[in-house]
């Protein structure tokens, strides 16, 4: 799955229904593990944890560059581009 294209509204795990929005908000939040996003969303854990570390691995990365002052999209303009 594109997660990076996926509405806000995908279902990432359907035991809890814990949403792609859900997921994208714990990280936001801090969470930087698999673990850390079913503690704060509720998701299993189990059967979506593929789905879980695939958005891990679009947003967090993201996230930590414009917490540090880049744009996000891996350049080294400092983001201003």
């Amino acid at each position: 799955m594109d997660w990076e294209k996926a509405s806000q509204h995908t279902v990432v795990c359907a035991a809890t229904g814990t949403t792609k929005r859900d997921v994208v908000r714990a990280i936001a939040q801090g969470a930087e593990t698999v673990a850390d996003i079913a503690a704060a969303t509720g998701a299993c854990g189990d059967c979506c944890a593929e789905n879980l570390q695939g958005i891990l691995d679009v947003y967090l990365t993201a996230l930590r560059a414009m917490r540090s002052g880049g744009c996000g999209c891996g350049c080294s303009c400092g983001g201003d581009c």
